[in-house]
């Protein structure tokens, strides 16, 4: 689970017993059958908790399997075996020696709907054919990997990703009823970009024609003009990246709004080093860039035959743009690198970061850009910058490389990202790149893409919908109960921890006690008048899907730009209710817990509360430490960049 703090992105649990209205439900946790612990109740000593699971999986079956009941049935009594021993038998092809310990009678065993659909589960994701003491993993998950095939359109696939298209088809549901009379206008908008999604009879109908537009608005890309484009009658470059930041395409520079991380309660402008056209900087470099490159140029070069590039130059110009943006990967300060948040952290003025920084007019940049929000920029504005020695390097490169270059991969890379919004037959360029880069051989089902691109740009009107029709609102109390007790558990592992001295303990449990928790979904999008302002100023159309498209990069842009000026709103998400993954904030010492996370298997109101500690209990212990691990610790309780370990712990720490 990410730590959204950073520019936002198995433990071992203990054995619990759950006493629920007075039935004892008794789970066991991930140990081999050879390790076991007393019980309290003298009859089940000897018992591991695993044993008496699968006991009462067994008694489940026996009961509700008819074909179960009827082969136990016809099994001969061996001499002297009463009714109920018979009955704690299991067929003898179960490879374990399952059955219900003496003094467990069956009244005793929790047969709620909760319960039988819990120990399904289970049962059904086990290989009982494997040794847990040689192979605990495919003891517990073996069949479930059998029965789960990482489908074509992924790289991976596990319970998170399960449970995210479990999701996107209650998603699809909701956005697929018919635009009620009772909805409000946050809600209508979101149903509307769907349906411009889907319009895909409509998105042919315009073929290339959107693009074109927006390609006219942005100037000419040289690529499609060959020897005719001319360099000093086009747009400066400075222009076109400012254009494409208003876009919402961070490219060459990455720029937005946030809390500053030393002061929290202020927004302050922030630089960073731009995202490449691939994952990573190795894609370009070493030996990935042997299989990726040549895919990933073959990617820019059909793009451009589709718009109409004459093959010839675009052989030259593809080559030519990928040299430069292989030069750009040679600068990226590498991911590993950028953990210590104290030495990324460089807070200046616009004037100091010029004179750092020379070769590329960043006041002009900056002006133009927060202009059009009505924002005046002087160079006495103060800004972070996360990676000078990027900039000094990217300055030199920038006034280094031809305009022709340069105006060709900034073309190209938002061209990149808007193959998703173009028909079919063009999408399916993108796809041979991906096959490549991800893993995944398939495009995804319409319908999927369209409930995952409005769940990105209309999160909170798309979860206003899905929590009130999927979210129980009692999952808030049960998880707040959670964190009191694994923040408690937490502080006892704190307290055992020899590296830590007391006063480094003393601020650690400070801080753990500030974490604060938002669950389920922010109360706002439940007003009808907050929701539709957050959406305000932007229109859909059911029969303009790209234009939508574009209209919702610029809103979005547009609402980051303004928060230069406003306060920081610490009590804001900073994720949407329908997201399958939970969220650790270090400027806010914050855990977040979305409403679509808290469902099966995770969590559910009716498991035990064993089941529950081991599913969204595991995925909260995990948040919870966030705060303290590497990148986390470097944040006090108030969420403001400080050391507050002092060198000689941290020298243990690492």
């Amino acid at each position: 689970m990410p730590n959204v703090a950073m520019n936002g992105k198995t433990s071992n649990a203990k054995y619990i017993t759950a006493e629920e209205g007075g039935t004892q439900v008794i789970f066991a946790g991930n140990q081999c059958g050879t390790q076991r612990r007393r019980s309290a109740i003298p009859w089940l000593d000897g018992w591991t908790r695993l044993e008496l699971m699968l006991a009462l999986v067994c008694v489940f079956l026996a009961v509700v399997v008819i074909a179960l009941i009827i082969l136990l049935a016809s099994r001969a009594p061996q001499k002297g075996e009463s009714n109920s021993e018979k009955l704690r038998r299991l067929p003898p092809k179960y490879p374990l020696d399952c059955h219900i310990p003496q003094g467990i009678n069956v009244s005793d065993i929790c047969l709620t709907a909760g319960c039988v659909t819990a120990a399904s589960r289970l049962l059904t994701s086990m290989d009982s054919a494997v040794d847990p003491c040689d192979n605990f993993f495919d003891f517990a998950c073996g069949n479930w990997n059998k029965l789960n095939i990482i489908p074509a359109d992924k790289s991976f696939f596990n319970t998170f990703a399960k449970l995210g298209d479990d999701i996107q088809a209650l998603l699809k549901n909701l956005l697929e009823k018919p635009i009620d009379p009772l909805d409000i206008e946050a809600t209508v908008k979101a149903k509307k970009l769907y349906m411009s999604c889907m319009n895909e009879s409509q998105i042919d109908s315009e073929g290339l024609e959107p693009v074109r537009k927006l390609l006219a608005d942005l100037g000419t890309w040289p690529i499609l003009h060959g020897d005719a484009w001319d360099p000093d009658g086009s747009v400066s470059v400075l222009d076109l990246i400012v254009k494409l930041t208003l876009y919402n395409n961070k490219i060459l520079i990455d720029q937005w709004v946030s809390a500053d991380d030393k002061d929290s309660e202020i927004n302050i402008i922030q630089l960073d080093q731009a995202d490449l056209g691939m994952p990573s900087p190795d894609y370009f470099l070493h030996e990935d860039a042997v299989t990726k490159l040549p895919v990933y140029k073959k990617y820019a070069y059909d793009v451009a035959i589709m718009f109409g590039a004459d093959p010839k130059v675009a052989q030259k110009d593809v080559d030519d743009m990928v040299n430069f943006e292989i030069e750009l990967a040679k600068i990226t300060i590498p991911r590993e690198e950028r953990r210590d948040n104290e030495k990324m952290y460089n807070k200046m003025t616009i004037k100091q970061f010029a004179e750092l920084v020379p070769g590329f007019d960043w006041l002009d940049y900056l002006q133009k850009i927060y202009g059009t929000v009505g924002i005046n920029i002087t160079e006495t504005e103060k800004i972070v910058v996360y990676a000078p020695a990027y900039f000094q390097k990217f300055a030199k490169l920038y006034q280094t490389v031809q305009k022709r270059v340069k105006a060709n991969y900034l073309f190209w890379r938002i061209l990149m990202n808007r193959v998703n919004n173009l028909p079919s037959q063009y999408r399916s360029i993108k796809n041979e790149f991906l096959k490549v880069i991800f893993g995944s051989h398939a495009e995804p089902a319409r319908w999927y893409e369209c409930v995952t691109f409005v769940n990105e740009h209309m999160g909170n009107a798309l979860g206003r919908l899905f929590v009130e029709a999927h979210f129980d609102e009692g999952s808030r109390e049960t998880a707040l109960e959670m964190i009191h007790d694994i923040r408690n558990a937490f502080y006892e592992i704190l307290n055992a921890t020899d590296w830590m001295d007391e006063k480094t303990k003393k601020v650690a449990k400070e801080k753990a006690e500030a974490i604060s928790e938002k669950i389920g979904y922010a109360d706002s999008i439940l007003n009808d008048t907050a929701l539709n302002e957050e959406y305000q100023g932007v229109e859909f159309y059911p029969d303009r899907y790209f234009d939508n498209v574009i209209s919702n990069l610029k809103h979005t842009a547009i609402l980051n730009l303004k928060r230069l000026k406003e306060p920081v709103d610490r009590t804001k998400w900073s994720t949407t209710p329908a997201v399958v993954n939970a969220f650790y904030s270090s400027t806010k010492n914050q855990i977040m817990f979305p409403a679509a996370i808290l469902q099966p298997p995770f969590y559910s109101k009716d498991y035990p509360k064993s089941l529950n500690y081991g599913g969204i209990g595991m995925v909260i212990g995990h948040e919870i430490t966030h705060g303290f691990d590497d990148r986390g610790r470097q944040y006090d309780k108030n969420g403001i960049l400080v050391q507050w370990w002092d060198d000689e712990v941290i020298k243990r720490f690492k």
